[in-house]
């Protein structure tokens, strides 16, 4: 009996040490899940009260990956053609340009995927690889335009 007890009492503390390290974590993931919550309901009262959060987002932004891309895709390229797609959520064209420019002496901006196809078909030799990096929309107006197909296979 002692012996049973025992192994039933051990039992217990290490299931409640478990329980308890689950009940700290989730507390932890609480506590990072309403300091969001606190930032989005901030900056959605500031956007229902007028307020432009434009330069906030695009702070945010500068925060990520893409720069390391522009930077990496740029010091590969002898030229570095910039564009917007058609969509909201795309990164402005000059600031791509001007993190282009910072590894790549030959960028300029086009104002569509299909001018920008355009323009390297027309400044890139018959050997040289044209990359399209963006959405599948827009690689699929760069490809129709630069092999004049309708169809986009990914």
């Amino acid at each position: 009996n002692k012996m049973l007890s025992s192994t039933i009492e051990s039992a217990q503390r290490k299931v409640e040490s478990r329980n308890f390290s689950i009940r700290k974590n989730v507390l932890q993931f609480d506590d990072v899940m309403n300091k969001q919550r606190e930032i989005i309901y901030s900056q959605r009262d500031k956007v229902l009260n007028g307020e432009n959060l434009k330069e906030s987002i695009m702070g945010m932004l500068e925060d990520k990956d893409y720069r390391k891309c522009i930077e990496m895709v740029a010091s590969k390229a002898d030229r570095f053609i910039a564009v917007r797609p058609d969509s909201y959520r795309s990164l402005d064209p000059g600031v791509t340009a001007k993190i282009a420019s910072e590894k790549c002496s030959c960028v300029s901006v086009a104002d569509s995927p299909s001018k920008a196809a355009r323009e390297a078909l027309e400044t890139c030799g018959k050997d040289e690889v044209i990359v399209a990096c963006g959405s599948l929309y827009m690689i699929g107006e760069v490809k129709e335009t630069v092999l004049g197909h309708t169809t986009v296979s990914a």
